[in-house]
């Protein structure tokens, strides 16, 4: 059976079912959830749900405190006392010694679908583990227009370029409009504007560009396009998101044709 890419978009998974994964993959017991992301399997493994991240607990925000419980009580039901199939992508393993993989339980459910699907978890990709981030994209697109689980939270509110400032050191999505920036390249550097004063530089890392380029894009072809783009906000003269790789920037025309 073929193994399901981020190319494979045609039909999305509904409820966090596809069958599309290939028979392959060690197979394992997992005995329970430590939290909205992570399983423990049954010989004392830990694995954590590669590409995407689920609501953390922020003091005296009891909404969010649910959402928490949510995410883990969902994941709990789907998999605890259950066998599921391990799919790994190019790094197999995190600093803390965890696994890192896609898990597709036994009847079928791939847990990454069925947490982002139910608004419980946003996408989140590594660079090296984005093969599936496409599908994840259109289910996260689903709930987010649905306003389910953390999408109707203030935290998880799709932000302007003006508002990135105001969140350095979180991961964020931003929507707005690239501008090229005076003196830089747009194929390395861009401007997303929109909604203030303040913009927000979007700096495309040379795997992102050779991604482009493979596919026969040009990052440059992004300027004057509404976009929106994840990341991780730090401060240079400025907010700035890093793009390390093609799928943290959507193309808001596109998607709605």
């Amino acid at each position: 059976m073929a193994a399901l890419t981020a190319h494979s978009v045609g039909g999305a998974v509904e409820g966090g079912r596809d069958p599309a994964w290939p028979d392959e993959g060690e197979i394992v017991g997992l005995a329970r959830a430590l939290d909205g992301e992570t399983l423990r399997t049954n010989d004392g493994r830990d694995v954590r749900l590669v590409g995407l991240a689920t609501p953390k607990p922020a003091r005296a925000d009891r909404a969010l405190e649910a959402l928490q419980k949510a995410a883990h009580d969902s994941l709990a039901a789907a998999a605890e006392n259950r066998r599921g199939r391990l799919h790994f992508e190019r790094s197999r393993q995190d600093r803390h010694g965890r696994l890192l993989a896609h898990v597709v339980i036994e009847d079928g459910t791939w847990l990454q679908a069925h947490l982002v699907a139910a608004g419980l978890a946003r996408v989140e990709t590594p660079a090296d583990a984005a093969t599936q981030a496409a599908l994840l994209l259109q289910l996260e697109a689903k709930a987010r227009d649905a306003r389910r689980g953390l999408w109707s939270h203030a935290a998880f509110r799709v932000l302007a370029p003006h508002e990135a400032g105001r969140r350095l050191g979180t991961f964020q999505l931003i929507e707005g409009t690239a501008q090229a920036i005076e003196g830089k390249r747009p194929s390395t550097r861009f401007a997303l504007t929109g909604g203030g004063d303040a913009a927000l530089t979007v700096s495309l890392g040379a795997a992102a560009r050779s991604q482009w380029r493979q596919n026969g894009g040009d990052p440059a072809a992004l300027l004057g396009r509404p976009l929106r783009v994840r990341g991780w906000i730090r401060w240079q003269n400025g907010a700035v998101i890093d793009v390390t790789h093609a799928v943290q920037i959507e193309a808001l025309d596109e998607a709605a044709k």
